[in-house]
């Protein structure tokens, strides 16, 4: 016996058959409307399109103080280097204190090519050269740093038809002025500085609640400051005395000083950025 249901048109296959023709493709059905089928976000697979954003670096105040502080430090450090080693080596023969420069006409006429015509000294060697700019040697010297300051020996050995006479004009008895103890002992407070900031910050060694670097670059400024008036008192009485024995030349203060100057402004800063940014 058949069952007359089979006779009768499947109309919710048809209606289902029809509404899959007629909606678009990625979609179904919910209540008669056609929804867009979308990916749902994963969040151990995410997708392709979307960029993780890099995570960022905090850096705190008294972190972005202590960095500049580090590298104004730094800074003072190898401008009291360069003011050490001025003249000492064709390296570093862009550095000198002060300069003798030969400006007679009639002993100029009688230099040749490849003789000097310029002195460049610094604390520990001096550099000569011919023209404006052309360096010929730098060569280690002795007694440099000696009040009164005294380039005779030099001078003699490069310009010996004007230099004839080595006696020195001044009386008082020579002595070491000490300029180069205050720079060493600038760079022993910088690199002091600069280690305890590395153990502080890198290491976590050291934490600076007594302001110790700030201390330390603070007691730098005098040193520095005395270094800059020992220089000046030395080289000034000096070119002083060579203009007057010895006219044909000309003396002038160089850029070592300037240095010596740069280095004061700095430590300075320093040592407030350390006061601010210690802790």
């Amino acid at each position: 016996m058949s069952n007359n249901n089979d006779n009768k048109p499947d109309t919710f296959s048809n209606g289902l058959n029809d509404s899959f023709a007629t909606s678009p493709p990625h979609s179904v059905l919910s209540a008669n409307v056609a929804v867009p089928i979308t990916s749902i976000p994963d969040k151990n697979h995410p997708s392709p399109s979307r960029k993780l954003k890099p995570k960022s670096i905090h850096i705190s105040y008294t972190q972005r103080l202590e960095l500049i502080g580090f590298m104004v430090t730094l800074l003072v450090f190898f401008l009291m280097l360069f003011a050490l080693l001025a003249s000492s080596s064709y390296a570093v023969r862009g550095v000198s204190f002060v300069e003798l420069r030969l400006t007679d006409s009639e002993a100029l006429a009688n230099v040749t090519q490849g003789e000097a015509t310029w002195l460049r000294f610094g604390l520990y060697g001096y550099c000569y050269g011919n023209g404006q700019l052309e360096f010929i040697d730098c060569k280690l010297q002795s007694g440099l740093t000696v009040e009164p300051f005294d380039p005779l020996s030099v001078m003699q050995r490069h310009f010996p038809q004007v230099v004839t006479n080595l006696t020195n004009p001044w009386t008082n008895p020579s002595h070491n002025t000490g300029i180069t103890f205050t720079i060493y002992l600038t760079l022993a407070f910088t690199l002091s500085v600069a280690a305890l900031t590395i153990f502080k910050n890198i290491f976590r060694l050291y934490d600076d609640k007594h302001y110790t670097r700030g201390f330390l670059l603070a007691l730098a400024f005098p040193t520095i400051a005395l270094c800059l008036s020992l220089a000046i008192h030395l080289y000034t009485d000096g070119l002083r005395w060579v203009s007057d024995v010895y006219p044909q030349f000309t003396g002038s203060f160089e850029n070592g000083l300037w240095l010596i100057g740069m280095a004061i402004m700095a430590d300075l800063v320093a040592s407030v950025l350390f006061f601010r940014g210690c802790c």
